[in-house]
């Protein structure tokens, strides 16, 4: 029998999908954790670190992108004149967001909706969006703001793909799930009815054409 399929590289349907949104004080809660850096030399001290210092942050190897620096920013301990104590609020922490370009932008294949502009700047249609390491975590910046952070379920690499079969129903991750409602391969452009749910809920139904891009705004 010859099932009809869609696949994520004919539909260009992207899923961007992202748990509940949390604020960037409570996105991770304390724990204590021992993880060793650069070992610090008097003789040529080194006053901030980055992911390229300290293997607990985190960093995206294939895109060499960081977001997070500690910075001492004591005067006394920066003078070297013996002062080796980092009095209160002079050891700062930062975690400042990077931008990533969605692959369906990059391959030609479309543009989201109400994604970011290659400044950061949200736009109607946007090609990229925010990325945040916090707390040695990679999370998403919900619509740029790096106080709404929120983990993402899935991303496909640029060489990943899916394909679906009429009424199989894709099991993305965290109780997302998207089914091929039916497909009309012989419309032209291609054309296929999804469905996107959580936790067995609908959300969002839509008929897409051939490279167009799936987008729900929650």
């Amino acid at each position: 029998m010859n099932k009809k399929m869609i696949t994520t590289t004919a539909i260009a349907g992207i899923l961007l999908l992202l748990l509940a949104v949390l604020p960037a004080s409570a996105a991770i809660q304390a724990t204590s954790v021992e993880i060793r850096g650069t070992v610090y030399n008097e003789s040529a001290p080194v006053f901030s670190w980055d992911a390229n210092d300290f293997a607990g942050f985190w960093y995206d190897l294939k895109k060499n992108m960081k977001s997070e620096t500690l910075e001492i920013t004591d005067a006394g301990v920066i003078a070297g004149l013996g002062d080796r104590t980092i009095d209160e609020d002079e050891l700062t922490y930062t975690a400042e967001r990077k931008l990533k370009e969605y692959k369906v932008s990059s391959s030609g294949n479309g543009n989201v909706t109400d994604g970011l502009d290659s400044t950061g700047t949200s736009v109607t249609d946007g090609t990229h969006y925010a990325v945040v390491g916090w707390q040695a975590e990679k999370y998403i910046a919900l619509n740029g703001n790096a106080k709404k952070l929120v983990k993402q379920v899935l991303e496909q690499g640029s060489t990943d793909t899916k394909t679906l079969t009429i009424g199989e129903t894709w099991d993305i991750g965290d109780g997302w799930t998207l089914m091929a409602q039916s497909i009309d391969a012989k419309a032209s452009p291609r054309q296929a009815w999804l469905v996107l749910s959580k936790d067995g809920v609908k959300l969002d139904d839509k008929v897409i054409k051939d490279s167009e891009v799936f987008t729900k705004c929650l």
